[in-house]
């Protein structure tokens, strides 16, 4: 057991999420957020569900494309739980050799059985793929279900968990997370410019965010509020566009 623990800290890190934003800072679909919020409410009436013989959900997947917030909802999610964060390295876990796969699966779920913590398995792909190494995530996602306490959050792409029907099953709950739309355009504002909420309404400000995800759009959106900060100037709607157009033409450069 000694052994299984040694290994497990190699594989995950532990972050306190006391500091971290909540729910109340992720931007995304109303529906995705109450669910989330709901959840949240479970671990913070832990004993209250407990009491009344209700099962918690323990296990949920995060789905889309990258940089549309999956993890920083991960994140946001343990703040609002009242939980720890723990990263779990997955590609450190999940190696070419498969048995070695298996037991540090074994070896991070030891940790999990003694823990009450919101545990991130990020980008989880190729697991799929790999029948023995998802015959036993199965299994130890429904234990931890029974037995342990600790809620566990997948992200992937998006419909790479619907190739493995055992696996879904043991899902409680599958959001899927897209680029920003309708008002979520104007949540990035409202978190980043908060005094220019109005400019998410300019038709040009929106088409220029329409191929943006979630996180190109909140960098874009912090830097041109630290530079005017730092400089004592005004935001005005041409500087948001012109920033916007210079980042996504950096961005498609380089993809």
């Amino acid at each position: 057991m000694d052994d299984l623990a040694a290994a497990s800290d190699i594989l995950v890190t532990r972050v306190c999420m006391k500091n971290h934003d909540g729910l109340d800072h992720v931007v995304g679909v109303r529906k995705n957020l109450r669910q989330l919020n709901y959840i949240a409410y479970e671990y913070g009436n832990i004993q209250q569900l407990e009491e009344r013989g209700m099962r918690r959900r323990s296990c949920i997947l995060l789905q889309g494309p990258e940089g549309t917030g999956k993890m920083y909802t991960a994140f946001a999610l343990a703040h609002d739980c009242g939980l720890d964060l723990c990263l779990v390295h997955v590609q450190e876990v999940f190696v070419d050799d498969e048995d070695r796969t298996l037991a540090n699966l074994r070896s991070v779920f030891s940790s999990i059985d003694e823990d009450r913590a919101l545990y991130l398995f990020d980008d989880v792909d190729g697991i799929v793929h790999r029948h023995r190494t998802s015959a036993l995530l199965t299994n130890l996602i429904k234990r931890n279900a029974i037995m342990g306490r600790s809620l566990l959050v997948f992200t992937s792409l998006p419909g790479v968990f619907s190739q493995d029907t055992h696996l879904c099953q043991a899902l409680d709950m599958v959001l899927t997370f897209g680029l920003p739309e309708g008002d979520q355009l104007a949540d990035l504002f409202r978190i980043y410019l908060p005094e220019h909420e109005e400019m998410a309404h300019s038709s040009r400000i929106a088409s220029t965010c329409e191929d943006m995800t979630h996180s190109e759009i909140a960098r874009v959106l912090n830097q041109i509020r630290i530079e005017a900060l730092a400089g004592g100037s005004e935001i005005t709607t041409g500087q948001v566009l012109n920033t916007l157009l210079d980042n996504l033409h950096s961005i498609r450069f380089h993809e």
